[in-house]
């Protein structure tokens, strides 16, 4: 999500919105590799929603955990966060992704985007390579 992606659910009556997605894909982020790797790979319809990780519901690039408990039952947060933390924390250690909670939200292309244009640097203004940003005389 950017800012015309929030500009747009609050016009359509949403109270809030969240950007994060996005983010998770930079070297900064304390997502697990495995998980910054899915979001550059994965597409929208990889993902689902699962109160599975946490007791409260979130959209996450499906996984072994997820298809697996979808019909198990779910302790109110903060328990079920709790009861799977030391899970998540291993298959993260790992590297592998069957038990991380993989939060992915509406804005996988930006993590593809940010990714590709070399992670948390801005666009430079005025470049040509980039038809996303219009090009501006500097001042």
């Amino acid at each position: 999500m950017d800012g015309a992606g929030i500009a747009a659910a609050l016009a359509l009556g949403a109270q809030a919105a969240q950007l994060g997605t996005g983010f998770h894909s930079l070297p900064e982020s304390g997502a697990a590799q495995v998980h910054k790797d899915l979001l550059v790979k994965s597409t929208e319809d990889d993902t689902g929603i699962t109160e599975k990780f946490s007791g409260k519901p979130a959209r996450g690039i499906v996984n072994r955990f997820m298809k697996e408990m979808e019909n198990g039952a779910t302790l109110a947060f903060p328990a079920q966060n709790a009861v799977t933390g030391k899970l998540r924390q291993a298959s993260a250690k790992a590297g592998k992704p069957d038990f991380i909670a993989l939060w992915a939200g509406q804005a996988m292309p930006l993590a593809r985007a940010l990714a590709r244009r070399g992670a948390h640097r801005p666009p430079r203004r005025g470049n040509r390579a980039s038809p996303e940003t219009p090009e501006r005389p500097d001042p």
